[in-house]
C-alpha cells in the first residue's frame, strides 16, 4: 500500500493539472475513514471523519506555520470531515512526513484509541512547527549540536535512558539538562568572546538548584569530508541508541520539539562542525545576569546576551564540583 505522503503528492498533482479538487480514500483498515485532498492551488489536506462529540478524544488544535485545520461537511462523501491543510506547495515535502505519522497514529487500536493518538501526534507535530517551519538558523543548529554532544556525553556517563529524561531544553524548561538537584544550561558558539544568548530571566536563576552550570563549548566549521555534520551527528546518536521503539521515539520527539526534521536535514550537512574548546562556569552571586527578583513589575520578559570573558572568576573545574557533578561535567568538557 502507497504511503499517505505518496498519495498527497498524487492529488495535489492532479488536482493542478485537472484544475479541480481531487479526493482519494486511504487508509483502509483504520478505525478512522480518512482521505487525501488536493485543490486546484496544488495544495493538498489529510482529512479524517469526525463526529462532533469525537472532537474531543482529539482535543483542541489552533493553526500554526503553514497548516490550518478545516471543518467541512460532506466535502468528500457524507458527514462531518476535519481536515489537515499544508497551505503552500512548498510545504508539501515537510506535510508528507507529518501525514505518515498521523496515519500510523490511527492504524492501530479501537477509533477511541486512534482518535486520541491523532491528537497526540497532531500536537507534537504543532510544537515543532511552531518553532521551525524553515528548518533550523545557524545558530541554533550549533546550539542543537553542543546539546547533543552533551546528550552522548552524558550517556556514556549514566546510560542513554537517563541521559534522554535529563535533556530537557526543547521541552522549552529554562536550562537544557536537569540532574536531580544541579541542572547545566548549555551554550555553542563559533568565537570564544562571542556573547551567548541568554533566553530568559530564568535560564541563569540558581535559586531552584543546589548547583546550577554553564557549559561553553567552542566550534569550528569545517569541510563536510573533515568532520562529522550535524546530520551526520544525529544519524550516528541513532545508531548509538539501544535497542528499543521507546527510546527512539523519546528521542526523535525531542529532536521534533527543538525544531530538528528530517525534511531539513539536508540543510545541515554542509559544514562540520569540531569542538575547540569547552569551559564550565558555576553560575552564582556576582555573575553577569539579570534575575527577575528585584525587577520592575513592569518587566515581564527579557532575552540578552553576556560576554563570558568578563566571567573568568566563575570557570569551574569539574573535579573540584560536587561529588554528584563531578564525573558528568568532567565526560562533558572532554
Amino acid at each position: 500500500m502507497a504511503k499517505v505522503s505518496t498519495t498527497l503528492q498524487f492529488v495535489a498533482s492532479e488536482a493542478g493539472r485537472l484544475e479541480r479538487v481531487v479526493n482519494q480514500f486511504v487508509l483502509p483498515d483504520s478505525a478512522v475513514k480518512a482521505a487525501c485532498i488536493g485543490f486546484k492551488d496544488g495544495t493538498a489536506a489529510l482529512a479524517f471523519a469526525v463526529s462532533e462529540n469525537e472532537m474531543v478524544a482529539i482535543g483542541e488544535l489552533s493553526d500554526a506555520n503553514g497548516i490550518e485545520f478545516i471543518v467541512e461537511q460532506d466535502s468528500i462523501s457524507p458527514g462531518r470531515w476535519y481536515l489537515i491543510h499544508a497551505l503552500e506547495v512548498e510545504d508539501l515535502p515537510l506535510f508528507g512526513p507529518i501525514a505518515d505519522d498521523l496515519a500510523e497514529a490511527i492504524s492501530v487500536g479501537t477509533r477511541a484509541d486512534a482518535l486520541a493518538a491523532l491528537g497526540d501526534a497532531m500536537r507534537r507535530w504543532l510544537n515543532f512547527l511552531h518553532v521551525a517551519r524553515k528548518g533550523l538558523s545557524p545558530e541554533a543548529q550549533l546550539g542543537l549540536w553542543g546539546e547533543l554532544e552533551t546528550l552522548r556525553q552524558t550517556a556514556r556517563v549514566i546510560g542513554w535512558n537517563d541521559a534522554i529524561q535529563a535533556w530537557v531544553g526543547p521541552s522549552r524548561t529554562a536550562q537544557d539538562f536537569h540532574f536531580g538537584s544541579w541542572a547545566v544550561e548549555v551554550k555553542t558558539t563559533i568565537h570564544p568572546r562571542q556573547g551567548v544568548k541568554i533566553a530568559s530571566l530564568e535560564q541563569l536563576d540558581d535559586t531552584p538548584w543546589d548547583a546550577l552550570y554553564l557549559l561553553h563549548r567552542t566550534v569550528t566549521l569545517v569541510n563536510p569530508a573533515d568532520a562529522p555534520t550535524l546530520k551526520k551527528f544525529v544519524q550516528s546518536i541513532r545508531e548509538d541508541l539501544p535497542a528499543g521503539e521507546r527510546i527512539l521515539v523519546e528521542f526523535e520527539s525531542l529532536l521534533h520539539a527543538a525544531g530538528y526534521h528530517i525534511a531539513h536535514e539536508n540543510r545541515y550537512n554542509k559544514h562540520g562542525i569540531i569542538q575547540e574548546d569547552a569551559t564550565v562556569y558555576q553560575i552564582e552571586d556576582g555573575f553577569p545576569r539579570i534575575l527577575r527578583d528585584g525587577l520592575h513589575p513592569g518587566i515581564l520578559e527579557a532575552k540578552y546576551r553576556v560576554a563570558l570573558n568578563t566571567a573568568g572568576e566563575f570557570t569551574r573545574d569539574p573535579s573540584l564540583a560536587s561529588a554528584a557533578a563531578q564525573a558528568l561535567l568532567s565526560e562533558m568538557v572532554k
